[in-house]
This record gives C-alpha cells, sequence and structure tokens, in this order.
C-alpha cells in the first residue's frame, strides 16, 4: 500500500516538477530561433541575442505578435532575416506544425525554440512530434510574480498532461 501511495504522489508531482524545473537545452547553430506567442518581454530579447550572434540565421515569429516590437519587426527586420507567421488556432500545437512546413520547405535542420521556462518541456514535445531535425528548448524566465507564475504553472500542467494523450501534431 505504501508503494501505491508514493506512485501516486510521484505521479502528481511529476507534471509540477517538469513544468517549474524543466530540462532545457543548451544553444546550438541553428536555422532558425522560433519565439512562441505569449511572450511577456523575456521570449524575443532571448531570440534576437540568438540571432545577432550568429547562433541562428532567422528569425522565426510563431503565432499573434504580443509586443510592439514584434509588429515592428514584422514590417521592418532590419539586418537578419524573419519570418511572421500567423497559425490558426494559435496555440503551441499550431506553432509547432506551422514551424515544422516552414523547417521542411526551407530544408532547415536545427531550430531553437524560445520560450518561458515553465512552458518548455510541452513546446519541445508538440515540436519534437513535428520536427524531425535538431531541436532545441531555450526558457526564458517569466517576468512576473509568484501568483501569475502560479496560475501560469496550473495552467501549463493542465495543458501538458492533454498534450501528452493528444498524440499528433
Amino acid at each position: 500500500m505504501l508503494v501505491v501511495g508514493g506512485a501516486i504522489v510521484a505521479a502528481m508531482l511529476l507534471p509540477f516538477v517538469v513544468v517549474v524545473r524543466p530540462s532545457l537545452d543548451a544553444p546550438f547553430h541553428a536555422d532558425a530561433a522560433v519565439v512562441l506567442s505569449g511572450d511577456h518581454g523575456e521570449r524575443l530579447p532571448r531570440a534576437l541575442e540568438l540571432v545577432r550572434s550568429g547562433m541562428a540565421r532567422t528569425l522565426v515569429l510563431a503565432g499573434e505578435p504580443d509586443l510592439a516590437e514584434d509588429k515592428e519587426l514584422c514590417a521592418n527586420p532590419g539586418t537578419f532575416e524573419v519570418i511572421c507567421l500567423r497559425p490558426n488556432p494559435d496555440s503551441t500545437r499550431a506553432e509547432a506544425g506551422s514551424v515544422a512546413a516552414l523547417a521542411k520547405a526551407r530544408h532547415w535542420h536545427g531550430i531553437m525554440v524560445v520560450t518561458t521556462t515553465f512552458h518548455a518541456t510541452r513546446a519541445r514535445m508538440l515540436f519534437r512530434r513535428c520536427f524531425d531535425g535538431r531541436l532545441a528548448a531555450i526558457g526564458v524566465p517569466p517576468p512576473y510574480g509568484k501568483r501569475e507564475v502560479s496560475q501560469a504553472v496550473k495552467h501549463e500542467v493542465t495543458r501538458l498532461v492533454y498534450q501528452t494523450f493528444a498524440l499528433r501534431c
């Protein structure tokens, strides 16, 4: 009975551990740095750093623009290539499918997905289902307080459990 109880507790805690303290990937030289929608100012600066340092050749902004800077980059990319994708619906799974189709069309072999730390595990899982190349989930700490993080973690755990059983790209 103790073993069963321990297994139940572990099964309940595992999603929280995977979301709160996820395994993150190291950046590598990739074809693109992909910023997922839902940015509160933490994701785009990290992706821009990757592109400007030469770690990625292209910046992909997936989903509806979250920041004025997103809209500006889509209109006036500057010195590097910017691709603005608007999948419908605006969800991580749709973003993964759209980016994978783009990567296939452009013969990309590697992408880095830049997202908030607690979203990295689910983003990696969904992109892995859709994209066959080298993939890194680059997590950036959220720029908001404990209460908002707690709400986001609850939401993310629910989505992670759902997406675990929804096996399509």
